[in-house]
């Protein structure tokens, strides 16, 4: 899988902070385990802002709080920014970090993805 991005901006050095609330504008279905699926209406909670890079589209890392997907409810991935209006922000995104991570903390495998607690998808050890 290509890395999305280099660098990522977060309201906090851990990511672990909501930098806003969205609501999708659009659906948009997830391509792999990295990504989450959206539905029109759905409220998503914006943890971090991939850097884009050239000709690269514009991902945010969320979790989408719907009915439609309880079972989907806390699981944070990614999704193109386009597909979403920014409503309420909670705090700037003013710390850049690198988008890979050395030490992983307890997590589980699925599909070859790891989701760890409060961060994005990490699949084959990068973004």
């Amino acid at each position: 899988m290509p890395k999305l991005a280099q660098r990522k901006l977060c309201a906090d050095e851990e990511c672990v902070y909501s930098i806003s609330l969205a609501t999708a504008e659009d659906d948009y279905n997830a391509p792999d385990c990295r990504f989450i699926n959206i539905k029109r209406g759905d409220l998503i909670y914006v943890y971090s802002k991939l850097v884009k890079e050239e000709e690269a589209g514009e991902f945010w890392a969320g979790s989408v709080y719907s009915d439609q997907y309880k079972d989907q409810m806390g699981v944070i991935g990614y999704f193109p920014s386009t597909v979403v209006k920014e409503g309420h922000v909670y705090q700037e995104a003013k710390k850049e970090l690198p988008t890979t991570v050395s030490n992983l903390k307890a997590g589980q495998c699925v599909a070859g993805c790891m989701q760890i607690w409060h961060l994005p998808f990490i699949c084959d050890s990068d973004l």
